[in-house]
């Protein structure tokens, strides 16, 4: 939690109506990949978390997260945004290094409920 505080203020991590407590609540109770407070890519994987709450993910158009939604089409299913994979390898994600250089949502993801 120390961490995700440095980019997050703590009335908005505790807000249940924010996409930030979301994000780390899916980190501590649903994320299958089940990062430890040391995991080198916590904080890239909270904010990505974060994008796909404060963006309604689980409307994308393809890659969501929720099971039985849209599919990522001829990817593998690891490329779920918020998958048990590195989240270097959710679609869209680029990284060097391990590193998070650039997110491309395209179209796919311009859904609203």
């Amino acid at each position: 939690t120390d961490e995700i505080l440095t980019v997050t203020d703590e009335h908005v991590l505790y807000d249940t109506q924010t996409a930030q407590y979301r994000a780390w609540r899916w980190i501590l109770d649903e994320d299958v990949m089940k990062v430890s407070p040391d995991y080198p890519g916590l904080l890239q994987r909270y904010i990505l978390a974060t994008l796909y709450f404060s963006t309604s993910g689980e409307y994308w158009l393809e890659c969501s997260y929720k099971k039985g939604s849209t599919s990522c089409g001829i990817l593998n299913e690891d490329m779920r945004f918020l998958s048990g994979f590195d989240e270097c390898k959710w679609y869209g994600v680029i990284c060097a290094a391990s590193v998070v250089r650039r997110v491309n949502l395209g179209e796919w993801c311009i859904r609203s409920p």
